[in-house]
């Protein structure tokens, strides 16, 4: 988990130098990878242990930090609360084939996506100090979410996958090409996101190359998720294949964090006027218990 004192102090106040505060991290078993200094701010890249899920997100590693010592004070932030939707949602119909697997599943609409609108400078200058390419500015935007509270999302050129769109689970032996440009063959238990004709991508793990977002996707559609950390455990592993959103999917997501995410989504699209969004819809096992 790699991340920037300056971006834990969007969250926290910090009252000790990096070296005392990745020791304090260390003590309470976090270990510290390595320390790179960068113009008035330190990457800090944590190994995390895999029970420690909680700590895949820099809110997460700022709570740890306020628990182990209450000097590390949270600052006041603003809230991200529900926007006035200028779009319809989408006309897809999502099924989930198995509610326990995927006892919750969001979903949302962006249209009028024209480039260059840009990715906002603060989220590309913060995914640039940890390593993370800049790809276009929802996908950017994404990451920088997945990043800051844990939640992996995933976008879908809306034009390109049809109209019903299901989570199940594979067929044996059935195709699926990957945003990585390689092909997968997989096995009957992996769990897929499909419409009729195709997988548009591998759950929690990684999207469809033919379905991805490009530089002339006008319409988006937009995925926030719970996945049961079970059901994907040794997925991605067994395919060689590992993420930023495998890696907290097989430890396990806040059950909470799918709307947390589309709503600060939607704060961000707004703030920066990168396009219109519908209101976010979800589906799944009302009761379900994490």
């Amino acid at each position: 988990m790699k991340l920037t004192r300056s971006w834990l102090e969007n969250y926290i106040e910090i009252p000790y130098s990096t070296d005392e505060m990745c020791h304090h991290l260390t003590m309470a078993g976090l270990e510290i990878d390595h320390v790179v200094e960068l113009k008035n701010d330190f990457i800090i890249d944590i190994d995390l242990t895999p029970n420690r899920s909680d700590c895949l997100s820099v809110y997460g590693v700022a709570r740890e930090l306020n628990c182990i010592n209450k000097k590390y004070k949270f600052k006041i932030t603003k809230d991200n609360n529900l926007i006035s939707a200028k779009s319809n949602n989408t006309d897809k119909k999502f099924v989930i084939d198995k509610k326990d697997i995927c006892p919750k599943y969001g979903y949302m609409f962006l249209e009028n996506i024209s480039l260059p609108c840009k990715t906002p400078n603060y989220i590309k200058q913060k995914l640039d100090d940890i390593g993370i390419n800049s790809i276009h500015p929802i996908v950017d935007i994404l990451n920088f979410i997945m990043i800051d509270i844990g939640q992996p999302m995933h976008a879908y050129d809306a034009d390109k996958i049809g109209k019903e769109i299901f989570v199940r689970y594979s067929k044996n032996n059935e195709i699926f090409s990957g945003l990585d440009g390689n092909q997968y063959k997989l096995e009957k238990d992996n769990i897929v996101i499909a419409d009729t004709k195709k997988i548009i991508s591998l759950a929690g793990i990684i999207g469809a190359e033919d379905c991805s977002v490009t530089n002339s996707t006008k319409n988006i559609v937009i995925e926030s998720a719970f996945f049961v950390p079970e059901a994907l455990a040794n997925k991605a592993r067994k395919l060689k294949l590992q993420t930023e959103s495998s890696q907290r999917y097989e430890r396990g997501v806040d059950y909470n964090l799918p709307e947390k995410a589309l709503i600060k989504l939607q704060s961000i699209l707004h703030e920066y006027n990168i396009c219109d969004f519908s209101d976010f819809s979800m589906i799944g096992e009302k009761n379900f218990i994490p």
